[in-house]
């Protein structure tokens, strides 16, 4: 009979894709990031595009809405205000059910292509959005989370291997990425002064298992491409607010 925490190891590591493609594209986004803001932020959008049109489960002619919004709220981040950003994602919500109406051939309701094609772009488009934004101000702050949150991902893959291991995977995934911020902090590499890390662990502590099981939950059953960034979701907007908090 399985405990507790066998179930909660499963339903966390539960999204998890190739490591070897995930190595790439965080590889891509690294030097895209060590050449300029605005390289980065299009070589994200085009991954999240990407992504979103390799992995989903339909045509791609079908996700050129989703596709459409996606790639607009992703680069609005570059206008560098968190303001104009929330305005295009709110026009974009909020055109959504206008769209879900035109392209509706009365194979599903209306409400459920509506949620269909929001699931399709807002999470990937919350997540890039942050992340341009944020890479504009500070991109010493988008390569940590971007560091942290693949050794994160890596340890939980390393971990869900041996059965021995499994129910522990959650815990010692994070343990890693805590590890990896101390050693960051401590050796001034970070961002971030010694006095905030236990703030910005009890962040990630709490975000990331956040993502991974919102992902899980709620987004990955209506679009199963969220898979890729299940830990950026919630993650990756919540670190942005707070490294800018931090510069104020």
């Amino acid at each position: 009979m399985k405990t507790l925490s066998d179930r909660f190891a499963i339903l966390y590591g539960a999204n998890q894709e190739s490591l070897l493609l995930h190595s790439g594209a965080v590889c891509v986004l690294m030097f895209a990031l060590s050449l300029d803001e605005i390289i980065f932020a299009v070589s994200a959008s085009l991954l999240a595009v990407i992504t979103s049109t390799k992995l989903a489960e339909m045509p791609v002619l079908h996700n050129v809405p989703s596709l459409m919004l996606l790639s607009m709220f992703a680069l609005s981040g570059l206008f560098n205000d968190l303001r104009l950003s929330a305005i295009v994602g709110l026009v974009a919500c909020l055109s959504t059910p206008a769209i879900a109406a035109i392209g509706n051939r009365g194979i599903e309701p209306v409400r459920v292509q509506t949620i269909r094609i929001l699931s399709a772009w807002l999470p990937m488009g919350l997540t890039t959005a942050s992340l341009v934004v944020l890479a504009i101000r500070d991109r010493p702050s988008v390569a940590l989370l971007l560091a942290l949150v693949y050794f994160h991902d890596l340890g939980l893959q390393l971990c869900t291997r041996p059965p021995s291991l499994r129910r522990f995977a959650p815990f010692l995934a994070i343990a890693g990425s805590l590890i990896l911020l101390w050693a960051a902090v401590q050796l001034s590499i970070a961002p971030i002064s010694p006095g905030w890390f236990w703030p910005f662990a009890a962040l990630l502590g709490a975000t990331m298992p956040a993502s991974r099981l919102f992902t899980k939950l709620v987004v990955a059953r209506r679009w199963q491409p969220t898979r890729s960034i299940a830990s950026y979701i919630v993650t990756g907007p919540v670190w942005t607010v707070a490294m800018m908090a931090l510069a104020l």
